[in-house]
Formats: C-alpha cells, sequence, structure tokens
C-alpha cells in the first residue's frame, strides 16, 4: 500500500480523503498548508503518492509537490482543483507527470487515481 501526503486547507476534503484511503490500506498524512506538508516531507521516510489542492496556502500547489518532490522524488502528484485544469495551468501549470483529480470528487475516484 502507498503512503500518501494530502495537503488542503479545506477540512472536510482532508477528512474525507483520509477516511477512503485508510479504509483501503494506505498510509495518509494531511497538511493544511504548504509550510505543514513541507515539514511533514523532512521528517517522513517515504511518501509515494502527493494529493495537493491547487491553491494550498501560502503558495501554489505546484511549489508545495515540487518541495516535496526534493525530499521524495519518485512520488506520484495528483494536483485537485475546484476549478478547470485550463485555470491550473494558466496560473503556473502542474508539476509535470503529474495528474488532475476535479473537485468535487466521488470516493471511487480518489481511490483509482492513488
Amino acid at each position: 500500500m502507498a503512503t500518501v501526503l494530502v495537503v488542503d486547507d479545506e477540512e472536510m476534503v482532508t477528512r474525507v480523503a483520509c477516511a477512503v484511503l485508510e479504509r483501503v490500506g494506505h498510509t495518509v498524512f494531511v497538511a493544511g498548508s504548504g509550510e505543514e506538508a513541507e515539514l511533514l516531507a523532512e521528517g517522513t521516510d517515504r511518501i509515494d503518492v502527493i494529493i495537493v489542492d491547487h491553491r494550498a496556502p501560502p503558495s501554489s500547489g505546484r511549489e508545495i509537490a515540487e518541495h516535496v518532490l526534493r525530499k521524495h522524488p519518485k512520488a506520484r502528484v495528483i494536483h485537485t482543483s475546484g476549478y478547470p485544469r485550463m485555470v491550473l495551468e494558466s496560473e503556473g501549470g502542474l508539476t509535470p507527470g503529474s495528474s488532475f483529480l476535479p473537485k468535487p470528487f466521488t470516493t471511487a475516484q480518489i481511490r483509482s487515481h492513488v
């Protein structure tokens, strides 16, 4: 099973993602901001998947993902947003090689992306 870092400042999103992913056996870390994500990345030996909101404070999801990838370069990145993909691409883009999961997502969608 994977070790997943969920970065989102919406408590309901992190709560649902955590419950769904843990139920199928994944280990989940939750960060409400870029700073928390960076601290978790530094203090964790393994992160396989990063699920990051495009507008996670205080920076962009791409910046947060790139920082976490410096410590965990093999992690896969899933960007989430309530905005369409084209908005994300116009606001700094997505992490190269990442995927996009639009909000609101279903439990089946998050499971299949991870």
